[in-house]
Formats: structure tokens, C-alpha cells, sequence
């Protein structure tokens, strides 16, 4: 769930009486068994800066300074010291509050395990704080009492602003919303809402967003997809270490008919650097965000291409392209594709072009060689009615694309750049005065056939892309290549269906 404020407060006040308890306990432990007071102190100084770091919603920050009190903790010979106790159940409530619960659970049995008599503090016992410690406690048989801890609130929060940092659905009034509590700092971050069909009287669902430092909320307007509305908190705030959120259906007149969350009560998106990590004390960053989009793409689609092209004939290698010009990509192509989004707006890919080539004419190798062509040929190596064909109808490429996406709207255009391999035929007709004509069944025909371009392409593209649903939708893009060594300057002309999930 988000980390809403009333929330936050519960934890530093928490975090506080925890802090003043190991204040209490860690100078009599160091005088009893002969432990270094000044230890002890810094030990002390290092939570009091990670609780600071809490409290500004820094989170990376709380961790590695309680990572440096555990491990002075270790080099001073303070395992088994109840202050080391109590950092592992900061520790524990840091990760926990950042959605890594398993790596927040072992803490908590690492506190256990030092001190069996610890407690989660009253102000620290929010339900989902209480569940890890239970199951901690539970698993390491240990005898952790949460028995003055049953008066957390289940949605400290309140209505719309969630609490905690449970991912489970929040709903107020007609908008059910699954919080994002966690992102990557410099990357876009993902939401989408869920409004119920009894709900009218609003034409157009806002995502309202305020990075941190900034005053004022800035809302943009969110895409239908299906039942959902699915928007986005943009690059630009999300270079701090948190940005607030809140969803609000709105008149044209940008009155609101039903919200999710509240300039006063938001949630709240933690964000972080995502470095990897180590053990499981220095908790590691390199797990994704909980970003609500489809990461797999499945399309395809089919079109038509032409090109400037340039070479002599395929089959008939006295024509040739005198002077060069665009031809078609005859009859038509199919371009299968499959992809992977890292982000919402970019899409790595694999792109296949299977074309289908038709229009071409026979060689008569008689009629060729009667007209100097081909000397010393067997009239019959293209068998006895003395006709060549081009083997295969088909030409196969294959491409890597990297696609950027814009907007967050249903209609979304994008950019890409491809690089790949393979043959592209366009289909030419032969006119040359100087080439008699030597095609067809009786060799008088003007020769249509094909020329080879590539085998190696790279050029940009384009397009658009219409969701219909949350995970299908139509796709309409031109293609560009420069194809060498075998020149061509290639458009396709594509359009099909794709789906995400």
C-alpha cells in the first residue's frame, strides 16, 4: 500500500520510542559485560540518522545506515547486544515498508534470534508490520509478544490514501485502484484504475502527480482501455526519492465526480536508484517495480513495400536497371513479431518479413541463347520445354527493432530503428531496347523478373498503435531500410493486429 501520512508518522513515532528503548538498554548491556560506551553511542547516532532518513521517506538511505550500525555491531562484538536487536527490527520495518517482506521477515528472526523477548512496538504494529513479525516469531519458534500491538489501525491511512504498503486493491466510491508504492528513479511509473460501470457524469479519468519539492499537483489525462484507465507519472517526477499520486474522474468543466486519494491524502510512490544488492542485510534494489503494464507483445501484421532499386535481373542477368528507380515488393509480405517492454514506453523486439513474390516471367533459354545469350548453355538444362524459373516465391528477412512508444492515450504513436538480415525482391519490367525480348512460353515477351536487394538492412520507422482492449489492439506503421551491399532504399507499408501481456 502507499505510504500515506498518517502512516509515516505512526512509524517515526514508533521508530522513536524503539530508539529510546535501546537508548535505555545498550549503555547498562555495554557496562555490564565491559562493551565500549562510545560503540554503543555511534551505533546508537547511526538509527537516529536512518530513523531521519525514514522520516524523509528515504528509504536506501535509512537501509545502508542501518546496515553500517549492523555491521559495527558485528565488529565490536555486539551480536548478541539488544541495540543490535533493534536495528534488525528497523531494518525489518524499512524492508517491509518498501515491499521486500521476505528479506524483512529474516530481520525480524535475526532479532528474534539475539533477543526472543523482543516486541514490535505499539505505534510500529500496523496489520502488515505485525503479519511479517507473527511469521517470524512463528517460524523461528521464537516468543516475540505482539500482544499490545492489536491496536493498529487495518487502513491507518484512510479512505483514498491507502496505508501501510499492503498491495491490495483500494477502492473509494466508484474507482478501485491497486496502489504502486515502489519505482526506479528516472523512469516513468505506471497506473491504472478500475471504474465501476455505475459511475457516470465524468468524461475523462485524471492521474494527478506532484514530484517531490514541487507545491502543486499536475494532472494528465489517463487512457481507456477497456474497464480500466491506465496512465502514467512521467521521467520528469521521478528524479527525487518520492512522487505523490491521486486519480480523479473530472468534468469537461474539471469538476470532480468521484476520486481515488486526495491532494491531502495521496499515495505515495518510493523511489530508488536500482542498483543490485548483496545479502540479505544490504537488501538488494534490483527487483522490479511494481509497474502495472503488459511486458509481452505478441503481433502481426501484413502490407505491401516498394523500393529504389538498382542491379540486374535474378533470373535474366543480361537485364538490367538502367537507369534505377522504385519497383514494387510484389505481391505482399507477412511480418510476424515478438517482443518483450522494459519500460512502458520502449519495447525491444524481433521482427520477421516473409514476402511473397509473384508477376515474374520465364526465360525461353532457346529464344536467349538465338540471341547471343548464354553461349555454350544446354538449351535443355532448364528442362525440355527449355523454360527457367526462379526457384522460391518467397524472400525472408528478419529484423531487431527497438521501439519508443508516446503518450499514455489509446491512440500511441512511436519511432523504431531496426537492424537486420535476409533479401528483400522487387519485382521489375524490363524495357531495355538494347535486351531483346527473350521471356514467356515463346520467348517474345518482355522479361519481368525480380532483383535481389541486401543482405543487410537498418533503418528507422513508425507508426501507431490502437488499444481496443487492455491487451489487444490494432497497429498501422511505415518501415524504412537502407539495404547494401545489394542498394536499396526500402518503405513497407504494414497493418495488423498486436496484443500485450
Amino acid at each position: 500500500m502507499p505510504l500515506s501520512a498518517v502512516t509515516v508518522r505512526r512509524f517515526q513515532v514508533g521508530l522513536a520510542i524503539a530508539l529510546m528503548g535501546a537508548l535505555l538498554l545498550s549503555p547498562l548491556s555495554a557496562r555490564a559485560e565491559g562493551e565500549d560506551p562510545a560503540v554503543i553511542e555511534k551505533i546508537t547516532h547511526l538509527n537516529k540518522k536512518a530513523l531521519d532518513a525514514f522520516n524523509s521517506l528515504e528509504f536506501e538511505d535509512a537501509r545502508k545506515l542501518l546496515k553500517q550500525a549492523l555491521d559495527l555491531c558485528s565488529s565490536a562484538g555486539l551480536d548478541k547486544h539488544p541495540i543490535k536487536a533493534r536495528t534488525h527490527i528497523h531494518m525489518g520495518v524499512v524492508l517491509i515498508t518498501t515491499k521486500q517482506e521476505e528479506l524483512g521477515i529474516k530481520q525480524f528472526k535475526k532479532a528474534l534470534e539475539v533477543q526472543p523477548g523482543i516486541q514490535v512496538t505499539k505505534a510500529l504494529a500496523n496489520p502488515e508490520i505485525m503479519q511479517a513479525f507473527e511469521e517470524a516469531a512463528s517460524s523461528a519458534g521464537g516468543t516475540g509478544d505482539s500482544g499490545d500491538s492489536g491496536s493498529g489501525d487495518a487502513n491507518p491511512g484512510g479512505a483514498g490514501a491507502g496505508g501501510g504498503g499492503s498491495s491490495s486493491a483500494e477502492v473509494k466510491g466508484d474507482i478501485t485502484l491497486v496502489p504502486v508504492t515502489r519505482g526506479k528513479k528516472g523512469k516513468p511509473v505506471a497506473i491504472s484504475v478500475t471504474v465501476s460501470p455505475a459511475l457516470t457524469g465524468y468524461t475523462k479519468m485524471v492521474l494527478a502527480y506532484r514530484a517531490e519539492g514541487e507545491p502543486d499537483f499536475v494532472g494528465v489525462d489517463m487512457r481507456r482501455s477497456g474497464s480500466k484507465f491506465v496512465g502514467e507519472i512521467p521521467v520528469e517526477a521521478t528524479n527525487g526519492s518520492v512522487v505523490h499520486y491521486y486519480v480523479e474522474a473530472e468534468t469537461d468543466e474539471e469538476d470532480a465526480v468521484a476520486t481515488n486519494g486526495t491532494e491531502e491524502k495521496p499515495y505515495a510512490v518510493a523511489l530508488s536508484v536500482g542498483k543490485g544488492g548483496g545479502d540479505d542485510d544490504n537488501a538488494s534494489d534490483s527487483d522490479d517495480t511494481d509497474d502495472d503494464f503488459p511486458r509481452f507483445f505478441l503481433g502481426l501484421s501484413g502490407g505491401v513495400g516498394t523500393g529504389y532499386t538498382t542491379g540486374n535481373g535474378e533470373l535474366h542477368v543480361a537485364n538490367k536497371v538502367t537507369p534505377g528507380g522504385f519497383a514494387p515488393a510484389s505481391a505482399f509480405h507477412i511480418a510476424p513479431e515478438v517482443g518483450y517492454f522494459l519500460t512502458p514506453q520502449f519495447r525491444l523486439s524481433l521482427q520477421g518479413r516473409i514476402q511473397y513474390v509473384t508477376g515474374r516471367t520465364p526465360l525461353n533459354l532457346a529464344a536467349a541463347m538465338a540471341n547471343g545469350f548464354y553461349p555454350g548453355a544446354n538449351p535443355d538444362s532448364c528442362g525440355t520445354d527449355r523454360l527457367c524459373t526462379t526457384g522460391s516465391p518467397l524472400a525472408p528477412a528478419l529484423f531487431a527493432r527497438g521501439t519508443w512508444f508516446f503518450g499514455s492515450s489509446t491512440v500511441r504513436p512511436y519511432v523504431s530503428l531496426a537492424l537486420g538480415g535476409g533479401i528483400i525482391r522487387h519485382v521489375v519490367q524490363f524495357n531495355n531496347p538494347q535486351t531483346p525480348p527473350v521471356c514467356g512460353k515463346n520467348g517474345n515477351l518482355v522479361c519481368v523478373d525480380s532483383v535481389l536487394a541486401g543482405p543487410i538492412f537498418a533503418g528507422p520507422g513508425g507508426g501507431i498503435h490502437v488499444a481496443l482492449t487492455p491487451i489487444f489492439g490494432l497497429v498501422a506503421e511505415v518501415n524504412s531500410v537502407i539495404g547494401f551491399p545489394k542498394v536499396t532504399f526500402h518503405l513497407d507499408f504494414n497493418a495488423g493486429v498486436a496484443t500485450q501481456f
